[in-house]
């Protein structure tokens, strides 16, 4: 029998009109402060729920996991037969520390650095980028922290590459949450395709960098679940 694995107990969110808070490192440091080694928490999906919408990630795919906390997202792809480079990067330094035994072991790359810049990272290094909730952290405090990760997503993106970001920002409802992430892909020489895949629960949009620098932007609504 596989050993139980051990959940993150809950942390207070900021106070109601306080939001923005999730928007700066010093809440992220204070909530991943108070995690045991190990301790996993899932932002919005799992791997397992992801799956049935991940069929263009190939078996050597290299994939970074953007705002990674303490996810088993790319353990769990490891353990499910991707061989490629997988790396989960995080602004908090105690996130990384509490899962470096568990990544270590399933031969995961963990990287501190911030989200809207990817410093550390070269263009046009991954096939994906996966983003559970951070951009609607960052928004939650400023549009333009959200665009700048956007477009620093954009920019390690290989052409042909996919940029999957889980949120619960719905395709039919906000707008602005839409605009602010296409301004920042939109620094990117690329035309888009954008794949929105609606549910009850949260919604997965795919932006597909395509290899025409025309910088134009495709939109189609898929429902699962």
């Amino acid at each position: 029998m596989p050993p139980r694995r051990k959940k993150t107990p809950a942390h207070a969110p900021p106070p109601a009109g306080e939001e923005h808070r999730y928007a700066t490192q010093r809440y992220w440091a204070a909530r991943y402060a108070a995690v045991g080694d190990g301790d996993v928490f899932e932002w919005f999906l799992s791997f397992d729920d992801l799956r049935p919408l991940l069929g263009f990630v190939k078996r050597r795919s290299s994939v970074l996991d953007l705002g990674c906390g303490t996810s088993r997202l790319l353990c769990d792809m490891r353990e499910a037969g991707y061989a490629g480079r997988l790396v989960g990067v995080d602004c908090a330094a105690a996130a990384l520390r509490s899962v470096k035994e568990r990544s270590e072991s399933c031969h995961v790359e963990l990287v501190e650095a911030d989200a809207t810049t990817l410093a550390p990272f070269a263009d046009a290094t991954f096939d994906v980028v996966v983003d559970k909730g951070t951009v609607d952290a960052l928004i939650s405090g400023d549009a333009a922290a959200a665009t700048e990760a956007c477009a620093a997503a954009g920019r390690v993106l290989k052409r042909g590459g996919r940029f999957v970001v889980v949120s619960h920002r719905r395709p039919d409802g906000d707008d602005a949450w839409l605009e602010a992430v296409l301004a920042g892909l939109s620094e990117v020489d690329a035309a888009w395709r954008v794949d929105a895949h609606a549910s009850a629960g949260p919604a997965v949009y795919v932006f597909t960098k395509r290899r025409s620098a025309c910088r134009e932007v495709e939109l189609v609504v898929h429902e699962y679940g």
